[in-house]
């Protein structure tokens, strides 16, 4: 085989084609001179390189042409908003390599040098420029290792790797996004500093008002339903300045209101408005809709979004989730604006938030577009530190959970009033310890009722209820107890 030069490369890249245009910003193409060339300008990115005069239309003419192409290069990684379960990881994209970005995000693990086989947070974006994403599923009063991470046709590359300690759980009450207002490691939400530093993350946890003008380079949190009346004026600074200013929303209701002003950033070249500057995990998440996140009324430039995951139609909309000390147990009450395909909710608990029990299972409404609201009463926190989650499963099996919710308890909870299980005539035996009135479920695996019982007991020793459990499959039943505003609840076996 003879091999010459006479020919002209087109190397890695794809020849300019009219078709593909607009070309991205730093797609690599090679031209009909034989030349490769960066998209350095979008808008004129349709034109063909080797005949716009000067490469002033839209093309750079690479320093080497028809080199090989390398493995993209990453900026410096940071770790922001670091609480006891969600941290962000922040990185950028610097070059593409002179191949097409094709995946690129944060990875994260316990050991130092975390790769794409470790935990992996993928951007949606396979652009060059800063991006950022969430770590979720965190373990309290860890240490993480993260690098951010990019891959084009040659390989992946990381960045250099840097560090971060979560915070204990009993530190982390108020909201599920890295905020509480009682941690004294975050700025206080009540006085807002003329300049909020790339370092600084402020929590918005209730409604407030800020009057004064305000530079944000670092992270502004909102959650709670909060509101933020802007008389003042609020500034974004971001990568187009070397910053990393970002307003996060942790659900659908948070809003900022008023009539002052709010001057959003450019990305880094400068092309268009950056989404970075504002990121919201609510599951209805419109990033064309303004009106989600800023009031009509406010004086607005240069503003952009991001939703957090990409807008989607989630099986459940859940619009609150909480869990709540009540006597002597634990409320734990949760709301949907829609359903579909939902077949049951698991109430789940656990004393370390790392191992979990499903203490209920809550029937579904199948597919809904109502507002639906949900409780279960937990009688039996064995902790001093109890935590909550749901997992919702759809009639196909495939599940979701929820934030975690922290409830503390002064002392150990009451005894549970129900006394179950399964006695030798071929029943279900529910020994009740109060008096008063109520009903008592069965319910199944699956969080189908099987069995129902009213009862009026005027004895301070309780009563029995008998429940027939020969048409019942052998597995785990529910007693659930109703009686007096509050929810009890016990597991019990029918083995056959």
């Amino acid at each position: 085989m003879i091999i010459t030069n006479e020919s002209k490369a087109q190397c890695l890249n794809p020849l300019w084609n009219i078709s593909d245009a607009p070309y991205t910003l730093n797609e690599v193409v090679s031209a009909s001179d034989g030349n490769d060339y960066f998209c350095k300008d979008i808008g004129q990115g349709h034109l063909d390189p080797a005949t716009a005069t000067g490469q002033t239309y839209g093309w750079t003419l690479q320093s080497n042409p028809c080199a090989t192409a390398t493995t993209p290069t990453l900026g410096a990684t940071t770790a922001a908003g670091v609480y006891c379960r969600t941290a962000f990881g922040n990185s950028s994209v610097t070059t593409t390599g002179g191949s097409a970005i094709t995946a690129r995000g944060i990875v994260f693990s316990t050991s130092t040098a975390p790769t794409t086989a470790d935990d992996v947070v993928k951007d949606d974006y396979n652009v060059v420029g800063p991006y950022s994403a969430l770590l979720d599923n965190l373990s309290p009063e860890t240490t993480y290792f993260i690098r951010g991470y990019a891959t084009n046709s040659i390989g992946t590359e990381y960045s250099t790797e840097t560090s971060f300690t979560t915070d204990a759980d009993v530190d982390c009450a108020d909201c599920n996004l890295a905020c509480d207002k009682t941690d004294a490691t975050l700025l206080n939400p009540a006085t807002w500093p003329m300049v909020i530093a790339t370092t600084d993350t402020l929590c918005v946890t209730e409604d407030i008002t800020v009057s004064t003008g305000v530079t944000v380079r670092g992270t502004v949190k909102i959650c709670n339903d909060a509101q933020v009346t802007l008389t003042g004026s609020i500034t974004m600074e971001g990568a187009n300045t070397g910053f990393e200013g970002q307003i996060i929303y942790e659900g659908c209701n948070e809003m900022f209101i008023g009539t002052g002003s709010y001057t959003g950033y450019r990305t880094a070249d400068n092309s268009e408005n950056d989404g970075d500057q504002m990121l919201s995990y609510c599951s209805t998440c419109d990033n064309t809709d303004r009106s989600q996140f800023l009031a009509n009324e406010l004086v607005v430039a240069w503003w952009a979004a991001e939703c957090r995951p990409e807008s989607q139609l989630l099986p459940v909309e859940l619009i609150t989730f909480n869990a709540e000390k009540q006597n002597h147990g634990a409320i734990i009450t949760w709301t949907t604006g829609s359903e579909i395909n939902n077949d049951y909710f698991n109430v789940q608990t656990s004393i370390d938030g790392i191992n979990w029990i499903t203490i209920a299972m809550v029937q579904g409404a199948g597919n809904s577009s109502d507002e639906i609201h949900y409780s279960f009463f937990d009688n039996e926190p064995i902790s001093e530190i109890q935590y909550y989650r749901l997992t919702q499963v759809d009639y196909d099996g495939t599940s979701t959970k929820s934030n975690i919710k922290t409830v503390k308890f002064e002392n150990k909870a009451s005894i549970n009033p129900i006394i179950a299980f399964t006695n030798s005539n071929n029943e279900i035996e529910v020994q009740l310890g109060l008096n008063g009135f109520g009903k008592v479920y069965i319910i199944d695996a699956r969080g189908r009722f099987v069995g129902q019982q009213n009862f009026i007991s005027v004895d301070k020793n309780g009563t029995t209820l008998k429940f027939n459990h020969s048409e019942l499959s052998k597995g785990i039943y529910f007693v659930n107890l109703i009686s007096n505003n509050q929810r009890f609840s016990q597991k019990v076996s029918v083995i056959k």
